[in-house]
């Protein structure tokens, strides 16, 4: 059997070929943040609006079908996605694992809502942050990093003040610097091919 000696070039080139894919395949990410950050954002202020203007006191039911939009809106994108890319890589795969961890995260707290006080707007951020942050370290994107801060900030903003109507807003706030900000700054860096 014939030994295939790569030359430093060669194999450079192969490396280089390799994060480039990588790259392209996780760029891809800021629709997800655009869609989740405009939903959560519009639900943030739906319920502040509900809360402050009507009679309604069951202003989080806005927050039902905003889901369940996410939900889909993500699968369709994602599906479509991944018919799209030609290789998966191991960024790819850890990428993945870190939204998955937060789904499963956010569904355990839905189910102890009383337990953890019905504070879900600030476990949601501190979920939220720790999957920003890790994505923007994967993907080597500061205004991730950045988000993820911001959004872990909002989240201990939102255990020390009160009222409620200042929970919306502040989520409102955080999801608009931690999510909608930097999602359309990769989305600019991508469209510039230097993401």
């Amino acid at each position: 059997m014939e030994k295939n000696n790569l030359s430093n070039e060669q194999s450079l080139k192969i490396i280089t070929d390799m994060i480039e894919i990588a790259k392209g395949n996780i760029s891809n990410v800021s629709v997800f943040f655009i869609i989740w950050g405009w939903i959560v954002f519009s639900a943030c202020i739906g319920s502040l609006v509900i809360l402050k203007f009507t009679g309604y006191e069951q202003y989080y039911h806005i927050w039902i079908p905003a889901i369940a939009i996410g939900i889909i809106l993500s699968a369709i994108y994602g599906y479509k996605l991944g018919k799209r890319e030609k290789t998966k890589t191991h960024l790819n795969f850890v990428y993945g694992c870190i939204w998955i961890a937060f789904g499963i995260s956010y569904t355990i707290c839905l189910f102890f809502l009383a337990e953890i006080n019905y504070n879900i707007d600030a476990i949601v951020l501190v979920l939220a942050g720790n999957s920003t942050f890790l994505s923007g370290m994967v993907i080597r994107f500061k205004p991730l990093i950045y988000g993820g801060i911001a959004l872990w900030i909002g989240s201990i903003l939102i255990f020390l003040v009160k009222p409620e109507e200042f929970d919306l807003l502040l989520g409102g706030v955080s999801i608009l610097f931690g999510y909608l900000i930097p999602a359309y700054m990769l989305k600019t860096r991508q469209k510039n091919g230097s993401v």
